[in-house]
C-alpha cells in the first residue's frame, strides 16, 4: 500500500504542478476536489452498495453504511485514503497560496518566491500533516493516512514532489537511478 500511494502521489504531482501557474489558484483546487471526490468516493460509494447486497449483510443498509463511513476499511478504505491525502494537499496549498499573497501584500517579495522552492514546501507540508494527524480523528479513512504504516500520507507526499523534481534533473542516468 505504501507504494500504491507513493504512485497516487506522484500522479497528482502533475495536477499540483500546474497550480504555479494557474491564474484562477483557488477555483483549480475546488474544482480538483470535487473532481478528486467524484473519482475516488464514487466508486467507494457504489462499491459500498453492491457489496452489501452480494455479501448479504446480517444488519439493515442505513447500519452498514454508517459503519463503512466510519471504518471504510470494512469497503475499498484505499479510495478515502486517497481522497484523504488530497484534500491534505489542497488545504497545504490554500495556506501556501493564502501567505504569498500575504507576503507580496507586505513587500516581502523575497520570501513570497522562498515559498515556491519545491524541498521547503514538501518539508511545511510534512510538518502541517505531522500536526494536523494529532488533532483529527482516526475515523473516516484518517487512520489509513495518519497512522498505518506510519501513516500513508508521508508516501503521498513523497510522491508528489519526487516526480515534481526528480524529473527535471538535467542527467539522464541520475533519473533513472532515482525512478528505479
Amino acid at each position: 500500500m505504501p507504494l500504491f500511494v507513493f504512485l497516487s502521489g506522484c500522479a497528482a504531482s502533475y495536477w499540483a504542478g500546474r497550480l504555479e501557474h494557474s491564474k484562477q489558484y483557488l477555483k483549480f483546487l475546488v474544482k480538483r476536489l470535487y473532481r478528486s471526490a467524484t473519482q475516488l468516493l464514487l466508486p467507494f460509494s457504489t462499491w459500498t452498495l453492491i457489496a452489501f447486497l452480494v455479501l448479504d449483510q446480517k444488519e439493515n443498509l442505513s447500519n452498514y453504511l454508517i459503519k463503512v463511513i466510519r471504518e471504510p476499511d470494512n469497503s475499498l478504505w484505499f479510495l478515502p485514503c486517497i481522497f484523504w491525502c488530497i484534500v491534505y494537499t489542497c488545504i497545504f496549498y490554500v495556506l501556501i497560496f493564502i501567505v504569498k499573497k500575504l507576503l507580496e501584500k507586505l513587500s516581502f517579495n523575497n520570501l513570497s518566491h522562498f515559498l515556491s522552492n519545491g524541498f521547503l514546501q514538501f518539508f511545511l507540508l510534512i510538518i502541517f500533516w505531522l500536526y494536523l494527524r494529532n488533532k483529527l480523528p482516526t475515523e473516516y479513512g484518517l487512520v489509513f493516512v495518519n497512522w498505518i504504516s506510519g501513516g500513508l500520507f508521508i508516501y503521498f507526499a513523497l510522491g508528489l514532489f519526487f516526480i515534481a523534481h526528480f524529473s527535471e534533473l538535467k542527467s539522464r542516468w541520475i533519473r533513472v537511478f532515482t525512478y528505479i
